[in-house]
């Protein structure tokens, strides 16, 4: 009777077998995130089967495959998530880009408090609309920034006119409570 093979062979094997198809599956699972994403994940999808030596991979190939696939699909939903929010941290970042494409670098009390204006107006839109909109101010392009957020051309679109919807309703509201008889655009 030949000796049996360990479960890091035997890993090793089923790697070699199912790696490209792990991310096949992962891929069209988790279709939006990026393939960079999808390969970390699978690696550690493997890396947890090394570890576990418990899954039998004497059993039916599917269900390790299965097993594999959930495990690296719920890995790159936590690596997307991660990858946003880190992406929305960058964002304080965004200001300075705006004032050195504005070629500001000391600028007027006056530039100043305009900015702080604008900024004021900017923070008042929702966090998701605004995003959008600062990345556009910053000079991305539409399809840009649907890579980014890992959306379509045409939500980027419909998040840009919102928030700049949005922006012109602040700006009327403000306006007309200076004392001015601004009427307020309709939704």
């Amino acid at each position: 009777m030949p000796p049996t093979a360990t479960h890091e062979q035997q890993t090793t094997a089923f790697y070699a077998q199912y790696r490209s198809r792990l991310e096949q599956l992962v891929a069209h699972r988790a279709g939006w995130i990026d393939s960079a994403t999808i390969e970390d994940a699978c690696s550690h999808a493997w890396m947890q089967l090394l570890r576990h030596d418990r899954i039998d991979l004497t059993q039916p190939a599917g269900r390790t495959l299965g097993w594999l696939v959930t495990t690296a699909e719920r890995e790159a939903w936590r690596l997307d998530r991660r990858n946003r929010i880190e992406s929305a941290d960058a964002g304080s970042h965004i200001l300075d880009a705006i004032a050195a494409a504005n070629d500001v670098t000391t600028p007027s009390n006056e530039d100043l408090a305009l900015l702080h204006e604008r900024l004021d107006l900017i923070r008042q839109v929702p966090e998701r609309p605004r995003r959008f909109l600062l990345r556009l101010i910053v000079g991305y392009s539409y399809n840009e920034i649907a890579t980014q957020e890992n959306t379509t051309y045409r939500i980027v679109n419909r998040q840009v006119a919102r928030a700049k919807r949005l922006l012109r309703q602040i700006d009327a509201r403000e306006n007309a409570g200076e004392g001015g008889e601004a009427q307020a655009p309709s939704a």
